[in-house]
């Protein structure tokens, strides 16, 4: 009996629903506009933490600034070819993938930026897994 490689990848990962575009105005994306509002008010890293996936959060104990959340960046979601949202076919697992673009900066200095945040789906809400923002 022969085995595919695609057959083992797919056994050793589990079952995973099909890949689909993820909406821009969903769920995912509004929590992902809460917490770049969040963001530009924090004083400190402790009010982020209820928008960081627990594995985000574990970072931060090892490192607590808020230079990590780039405060000055004014991103959002945008429509994108690598924009996705995968899910396991029992829906315990669900991710999304948005592309991002804006602008950073302060004291009448900005510049374009773009980028891509991650969202997990735990107990019931998006959080924040990872986000990269870098200069266009």
């Amino acid at each position: 009996m022969k085995i595919t490689i695609a057959a083992l990848a797919l056994s050793i990962a589990g079952p995973v629903a099909a890949q689909q575009k993820p909406d821009l105005k969903g769920p995912a994306a509004q929590a992902y506009e809460r917490y770049r509002e969040a963001v530009a008010r924090a004083k400190k890293v402790d009010e982020l933490l209820p928008f960081l996936s627990k594995t985000r959060r574990g970072y931060l104990e090892m490192d607590p600034d808020l230079r990590w959340f780039n405060p000055t960046a004014k991103v959002h979601v945008v429509e994108h070819e690598n924009n996705k949202q995968e899910s396991s076919e029992d829906g315990s697992w669900q991710h999304v993938s948005f592309w991002l673009a804006g602008t950073e900066g302060a004291g009448g200095k900005t510049s374009k930026v773009q980028g891509s945040v991650d969202l997990l789906l735990e107990d019931g809400d998006w959080k924040i897994d990872n986000e990269v923002v870098v200069p266009r």
